[in-house]
């Protein structure tokens, strides 16, 4: 009975222990539910509006400037749908997976439009 005492003691230990371990970065935040799915979907919204008016026989093209320092910025202009999204950078889960999709087609197919 005192060693299993002893084991169930120390489980909760564990279990406390465990309990206390921050997942997240300093200065992330978390969403659960409504607020996450709702997150996801503007992600996913936001990516199709960048890119929509790009697509078709009287698609616009975009001028991508590179973010680097003045001297080593770069000026492309472009109406491939796949080029625009390897050059965004995203913090949107949903947003990053549709981009690593059109990458994915890109790669394999030749156009991830």
């Amino acid at each position: 009975y005192v060693l299993l005492c002893t084991i169930k003691y120390r489980n909760m230990q564990v279990a406390r222990y465990l309990l206390n371990v921050d997942i997240l970065k300093a200065g992330s935040m978390e969403m659960k539910g409504e607020e996450c799915r709702l997150s996801n979907f503007m992600g996913a919204i936001a990516l199709s509006d960048l890119v929509k008016t790009t697509l078709g026989p009287k698609g616009m093209d975009k001028i991508l400037q590179s973010s680097g320092r003045t001297g080593n910025a770069t000026v492309n202009v472009t109406n491939d749908g796949a080029t625009i999204l390897k050059s965004i950078l995203v913090d949107n889960p949903a947003a990053k997976i549709l981009i690593d999709i059109s990458k994915t087609q890109d790669d394999e197919v030749g156009d991830g439009t």
